[in-house]
């Protein structure tokens, strides 16, 4: 007897899109805009609003979890245990101590270390949906067609090409997000862990959000992936030796 091979349950998939799309769309076309640049809190908690934006992918990603739990084969900690929490504490260490300028008048290695906490934030809430389950969902399909529908999917979730950007910054654009998802992917598949894959995502977001000047910011991240690969590294020794 011959096993039917899986397929691609893509009403779920279209579930995803919709529910990612329609919650992150009014922050995506900077309808709330005018609203929460208005909102303040003291000591700069009003940033939380940035996470506004990443509530699509995270919320899709929560409720196709549990409405197509089958194909799902990642969890928050994954195969290395506490290595992604560990991962985040070293990115929030390192931005405390270097610091962040801003115009909030506030200590700059505080807001260097809760910059740091809300891109670490943004980028699990996005990875909870793109990786956390977009990923699952279309393994049936070849790498090259899956890295490239999911990176379609993403870059039209965020709507920038409706931001009057060049052709040229969009081609760029994508094409991060291209390299990234295949990364991303990748990396999910060998530790089942959104936290880690989350916290890679982030280095993204530092590169465009941490106020430093670029060539500190380069080698500061580039030392800061080092470490993390050395830290994966020695996580995936030791856990063939416990198998």
């Amino acid at each position: 007897m011959i096993n039917a091979q899986p397929q691609v349950k893509w009403k779920y998939v279209i579930i995803f899109v919709l529910i990612a799309y329609l919650i992150s769309a009014p922050a995506n076309l900077g309808f709330l805009s005018k609203t929460l640049d208005n909102f303040e809190l003291p000591f700069g908690l009003d940033q939380f609003k940035i996470l506004i934006q990443g509530l699509g992918p995270f919320v899709a990603g929560l409720v196709l979890r549990r409405l197509h739990p089958n194909v799902v084969d990642s969890s928050p900690r994954g195969k290395y245990k506490n290595t992604g929490w560990i991962m985040f504490g070293i990115s929030i260490v390192l931005l405390t101590v270097i610091g962040s300028s801003n115009d909030k008048g506030l200590n700059p290695y505080y807001w260097g270390g809760f910059t740091a906490i809300i891109l670490s934030c943004h980028a699990y809430f996005e990875e909870t949906g793109w990786r956390g389950y977009l990923e699952h969902a279309l393994q049936p399909l070849s790498e090259p067609i899956r890295v490239l529908l999911i990176s379609v999917l993403w870059y039209l979730w965020h709507l920038s090409f409706l931001s009057g950007n060049s052709i040229q910054a969009e081609l760029l654009f994508f094409t991060i997000l291209l390299v990234g998802t295949w990364l991303l992917g990748r990396l999910l598949q060998q530790t089942k862990s959104i936290l880690i894959v989350a916290a890679f995502h982030s280095i993204f977001n530092l590169m465009q959000w941490w106020d430093l000047s670029f060539t500190p910011k380069i080698i500061w991240l580039l030392g800061l992936v080092v470490v993390w690969v050395l830290l994966l590294t020695f996580q995936k020794r030791k856990y063939k030796i416990q198998e």
